[in-house]
């Protein structure tokens, strides 16, 4: 349709709950350390590293029962978190080159931070898809729904884009939403028209394209949540003195010394908890210093 993908943004009504689930995304020691704990709360004991997963069945099931009022509200429509979970499954294939049509039933810590955004939007599509759904057992769009709803949508918080939208472009769409070409527009068509065309979840929900997937080390064993929160926020703290150190470099003040005794920082934690494969490896990949040989 011509959309900008700036056009688009989450309604009004919701800013309060937007601010919250905004906050629990952009915050990735927070969804790690969320993963861990749900992680270790769902399989029970176990040693944790990073091809541990969750299946969706429990992640939805802790959400529904979690106090925290962001993460029951994206549990609120189990349709709507399965349709996420199959479209951040299916996109993860279609990345590697896989062309298997079937996605897993689990849920892994790279899945689950793309999980959060796309629940959130399609949450958003369900609400435009049911305005636009006159025949509401059915749950798919005719062509006619499509046609006549175009107006009702224009209004919409979000996708006002489509008063820009002439009416002879915007019939031409339906052939493109109606993947299967029977006719219809399935709610999962809707989200992945919306998807491909128009929006891209983290997009939506915290205006950031974020397309980096930073590689986890595959010797990390924790045998808690609790280690491998600790062993994230140590790393944290580590690559924020880099950073700062760095921009000193810029304007001369750089303190190597203070760089040096957050390595040793780091180091101990890691050795304590017997990662010392792991921080020998981080520490080749991130020029860590140190003061102790």
């Amino acid at each position: 349709m011509g959309a900008s993908a700036a056009t688009m943004s989450p309604p009004p009504e919701t800013d309060e709950l937007h601010s919250k689930t905004v906050a629990l995304a952009e915050d990735s020691v927070k969804m790690n350390k969320l993963f861990y704990e749900i992680a270790q709360k769902t399989r029970g004991a176990g040693r944790i590293n990073c091809k541990t997963k969750i299946s969706v069945n429990n992640l939805l099931a802790y959400f529904k029962d979690s106090p925290d009022s962001t993460l029951k509200s994206l549990a609120k429509n189990q349709q709507i978190f399965l349709e996420a979970h199959k479209h951040v499954s299916m996109a993860q294939k279609q990345k590697k080159g896989e062309k298997d049509s079937h996605f897993a039933e689990q849920v892994s810590k790279k899945q689950f931070h793309k999980l959060l955004a796309t629940i959130y939007l399609f949450s958003h599509m369900w609400d435009i898809f049911a305005i636009l759904d006159s025949d509401v057992g059915d749950k798919r769009l005719s062509k006619t729904e499509y046609l006549t709803g175009k107006n009702q949508m224009s209004e919409i918080p979000g996708v006002e884009f489509l008063n820009d939208v002439s009416d002879e472009d915007y019939e031409k769409e339906f052939t493109a939403l109606d993947k299967d070409g029977n006719g219809y527009i399935s709610y999962e068509e809707f989200c992945l028209y919306t998807v491909e065309k128009i929006i891209k979840p983290e997009k939506f929900l915290t205006g950031k394209n974020d397309d980096n997937e930073e590689e986890d080390d595959p010797n990390l064993v924790f045998e808690s949540a609790a280690d491998a929160v600790a062993a994230m926020e140590a790393k944290e703290k580590h690559q924020r003195a880099v950073e700062q150190n760095n921009e000193e470099v810029e304007n001369g003040k750089a303190s190597s010394q203070r760089l040096a005794t957050v390595g040793d920082e780091l180091a101990g934690f890691l050795r304590r908890i017997n990662q010392e494969q792991s921080y020998q490896s981080y520490k080749k990949r991130n020029n860590v210093v140190s003061t102790k040989q």
